[in-house]
């Protein structure tokens, strides 16, 4: 999980909604945002379902495996919504339940 390549490929004013947190807009907010998040994580995996793609829009449905610190691994579905402002991203909008993760 690398935040700087992940925010090369957003605008400077990017919008992010991640799961049923607050909105995060502008790189600096959603690095300190994700960066909270990822901070649980040993490591993440995503395996595509399906991928669709237009001309400003991609649709991506994964399996997201979350490893957490603690050795506990969960599969989480996910669609991810991300709008796309030439080769930057501008808006990600990803829907996923992370209830799973906190459960015992």
């Amino acid at each position: 999980m690398d935040m700087d390549m992940f925010l090369s490929y957003c605008d400077e004013n990017i919008v992010v909604q991640f799961a049923n947190n607050p909105v995060s807009i502008g790189k600096q907010q959603v690095k300190s945002d994700i960066s909270t998040f990822w901070s649980m994580l040993h490591k993440m995996e995503h395996t595509f379902q399906n991928v669709y793609i237009d001309d400003n829009h991609l649709l991506l449905e994964a399996n997201i495996t979350y490893t957490l610190k603690q050795g506990k691994s969960v599969v989480v579905p996910c669609l991810s919504v991300i709008t796309r402002s030439g080769d930057l991203v501008k808006s990600l909008k990803i829907f996923i339940d992370l209830n799973p993760l906190f459960q015992q």
